[in-house]
């Protein structure tokens, strides 16, 4: 097991028992050196609202999904004593999210310096395309 992936184990990412990643459902399904994958179940009385063509996910909870895949790719970067946080984050919004149907997100690490990484994002509901993001992810160091 790696060191981010490790991390991420200690974190809960893998199974949340409180915060916003058991806010959204979010629970990571698959982890590699750079990439991750997970999956959210956004509801309607926690994230929804009524828009033109009926209920839909708040798109701030859309974005913390994007945020939570991209932070997430970035720590299974991470090396020995790490942890980061993000430093920027753009969100686009292709399509209404839909409460009640679960949200696929796919983040990748695409390149990494000493002390920063920067990555994307695809969110997807069954199988179309819902948003996708970008964000640099800074490292520091963790505290002990």
């Amino acid at each position: 097991m790696s060191y981010g992936e490790d991390l991420l184990r200690q974190l809960g990412a893998f199974a949340p028992e409180s915060g916003m990643y058991a806010n959204l459902g979010i629970r990571l399904t698959e982890v590699a050196e750079r990439t991750v994958e997970l999956e959210a179940n956004p509801t309607a009385d926690a994230h929804g609202f009524a828009g033109p063509n009926g209920l839909i996910v708040h798109g701030g909870a859309v974005a913390t999904i994007a945020d939570c895949a991209l932070a997430c790719a970035a720590v299974a970067a991470a090396e020995e004593g790490e942890t980061c946080t993000t430093a920027d984050l753009r969100v686009e919004f292709f399509r209404p999210t839909q409460p009640g149907i679960p949200v696929l997100a796919r983040g990748e690490c695409r390149h990494r310096t000493r002390r920063l990484a920067y990555c994307s994002a695809t969110l997807s509901q069954a199988g179309k395309v819902v948003a996708e993001a970008r964000g640099t992810i800074a490292y520091l160091t963790a505290v002990q």
